[in-house]
């Protein structure tokens, strides 16, 4: 019995499809800041994003001429907003002078030396929203930050932030805008941003 090879020599090796690497999205991103205006109280995280603008100034037969201007915008981040707890939250069981009642007996006690109640809310608060940029530059959300806040806060911010995120900081601003929204706080950060 004779067994006859099934080879062509005309054919070529059959190609191995070819694989296309997958679509990630941090390869693709383009750069952009977030700007986080906050006190010690409430925070709130816009993206800035810059745009051309073409505005119509007239012109002789029917030819328009435009004055272009780019401009910067805010637009909020979604679930990107903060607000600190309430301070009568941290007073319960306390009197004035810093004891603490005992649930089973009229005694009293000292716990802890005296802190202002304000200033614990406003170091959590600090600490809640250096944790969710330090998760968000993890993830590479955002290029570049601005920290719009009053200089304490500014202060107590930069404790908490991890060394990534401090580099990617381009400038602390020390103002309380909190108060401002849309073209109002443009306008306070227009040699800001």
């Amino acid at each position: 019995m004779k067994i006859r090879s099934q080879t062509n020599d005309n054919k070529k090796p059959a190609r191995k499809a070819a694989v296309k690497p997958e679509h990630k999205e941090s390869q693709v991103k383009t750069p952009f800041t977030w700007v986080l205006i906050a006190d010690g109280k409430r925070a709130k995280i816009y993206k800035r994003v810059i745009s051309e603008k073409r505005i119509p100034i007239g012109g002789d037969s029917g030819q328009t001429s435009y004055s272009e201007t780019i401009v910067s915008e805010l637009i909020p981040i979604e679930n990107m907003e903060w607000e600190a707890e309430p301070e009568a939250e941290y007073e319960k069981g306390r009197n004035k002078t810093g004891m603490v009642f005992e649930s089973a007996s009229p005694a009293r006690s000292m716990s802890e030396p005296h802190l202002y109640i304000s200033d614990i809310v406003k170091q959590k608060f600090s600490q809640k929203i250096a944790e969710e940029l330090n998760e968000a530059s993890k993830n590479q959300r955002f290029n570049h930050l601005i920290l719009v806040a009053p200089a304490r806060t500014l202060n107590e911010l930069r404790k908490n932030l991890d060394k990534q995120v401090i580099e990617k900081i381009k400038i602390d601003y020390p103002k309380d805008l909190t108060s401002y929204k849309g073209k109002d706080l443009i306008k306070q950060l227009k040699n800001v941003i």
